[in-house]
């Protein structure tokens, strides 16, 4: 729950007639909110597979996770991209501005 009301306070800061889009608040959103789907993926494997199928995607979904957050930490993001995506409605600005990472991250 953390991770979601973390996330929801960037994509709520990040809106231009407040702070707008900065490259800290962006990559905070997207540490935070793309692991929340896997471990969303989680829960539900512990409720309907054996628990020892669940532990191992699990610990996938973390591993995963500390991929992302390594990946995102050493990769720069154009500030101006990044600008220009928060241009239009806000929620085709979270799907533009993942074109601010380099094209070797969003393979």
């Amino acid at each position: 729950m953390l991770f979601y009301a973390v996330a929801a306070l960037m994509e709520f800061l990040m809106n231009r007639d407040l702070f707008g889009p900065t490259v800290i608040a962006f990559k905070v959103y997207y540490i935070l909110s793309a692991p929340l789907v896997g471990m969303l993926g989680s829960g539900v494997i512990y409720l309907l597979a054996r628990k020892q199928a669940a532990d191992v995607f699990t610990a996938l979904m973390a591993i995963l996770s500390i991929a992302l957050i390594i990946t995102d930490a050493i990769q720069p993001i154009d500030q101006a991209v990044l600008v220009e995506a928060f241009q239009g409605p806000l929620g085709k600005a979270f799907h533009d501005a993942v074109q601010a990472y380099p094209t070797s991250v969003r393979r």
